[in-house]
């Protein structure tokens, strides 16, 4: 084997970086060699070759935040470690017919002196909290120019999130759905808790005065009821019922335990303390005769404080 500099070499200096991947990332790379079956088109070149890879990986990091790499659903780490040897980088001659190489020649395009090591990292959608604050929707109307004014230019669309927030996609859909961010007119916006708990007491009223099960709600008869009598615009109130179940076949399955104890947590909101009395006959009242059953303390992540006989409860 003939070895040689490359004639770019210069500037292939530092050009190339090594990653060593997690063993069960390092399957699905391999699998996704094995299958070529494509599901994000993302390319990589092995042998010459372009594959389509079962997964997308996205390096995302601003500036003065240490680098994350996501695939499709976790979110690793990325920090660099010193090798104790160099590692060199050798490629076949980039152009034979111009330049006089052996047959097995191999020509030297890099020295490497450290690999980049994956760790599993805790998304940071704390983050989210900070960048939307201010933006909760209330239910107001947000279309007049004052707001445009004012928002436009700090506003964050759900790209944007995609983007900047370090996390995956699947991680970034489930911190927006359990600290309920809507996507509304293509900004991210929190619902502020009193409208929340406005809607979800309505959500329960439509179910019994439409006689709609739910274990089957139909999605377009709810969404229409409550925009057509209470002006809640379809895309919010969509977006709620996917909080608070599962929407599939035009189908809304509510799921019970989830919209019952935010019900109960409302009351806690605008109740500090309360008895415990008084919560559940507040708590029953709200979810009406349907789910008085469901009602469970057991729902809500509480502690008790017994004090003068009397239990109050806080969340």
């Amino acid at each position: 084997m003939d070895l040689c500099f490359s004639p770019s070499s210069s500037t292939d200096g530092s050009a190339y970086k090594l990653l060593e991947l997690p063993h069960d990332l390092c399957q699905l790379v391999e699998n996704a060699i094995d299958t070529s079956s494509p599901l994000w088109q993302v390319y990589i070149a092995i042998q010459s070759r372009l594959l389509t890879i079962l997964f997308s990986l996205k390096i995302k990091g601003q500036s003065g935040e240490d680098a994350v790499l996501c695939t499709a659903n976790k979110t690793f780490a990325v920090r660099s470690v010193v090798l104790s040897n160099s590692i060199l980088v050798v490629t076949s001659p980039p152009d034979a017919s111009s330049l006089d190489f052996a047959d097995d020649a191999v020509v030297i395009r890099d020295q490497v002196t450290e690999i980049l090591e994956l760790t599993p990292a805790v998304p940071k959608l704390h983050t989210l909290s900070t960048l939307l604050r201010g933006k909760e929707f209330d239910g107001d109307h947000d279309d007049d120019d004052g707001y445009a004014e004012t928002t436009d230019a700090t506003k964050m669309t759900y790209d944007d999130a995609l983007q900047t927030i370090q996390a995956s996609d699947i991680e970034l859909e489930r911190g927006l759905r359990e600290r309920h961010i809507l996507v509304y007119n293509g900004e991210l916006r929190p619902i502020a808790p009193a409208y929340l708990d406005h809607l979800l007491e309505l959500f329960l009223t439509v179910l019994v005065a439409l006689s709609l099960s739910h274990e089957s709600a139909s999605v377009e008869a709810m969404s229409s009821s409550l925009a057509d009598d209470h002006q809640v615009p379809r895309p919010i109130s969509t977006q709620i019922m996917s909080w608070f179940g599962e929407i599939e076949d035009g189908k809304w399955k509510m799921n019970v335990n989830a919209l019952i104890k935010e019900v109960g947590l409302g009351i806690l909101r605008h109740h500090q303390p309360i008895s415990q009395d008084e919560l559940i006959a507040q708590w029953k009242l709200l979810v009406g005769d349907t789910f008085t059953s469901k009602v469970n303390l057991e729902l809500l992540s509480v502690r008790y404080d017994i004090h003068l006989f009397v239990t109050r409860i806080y969340y």
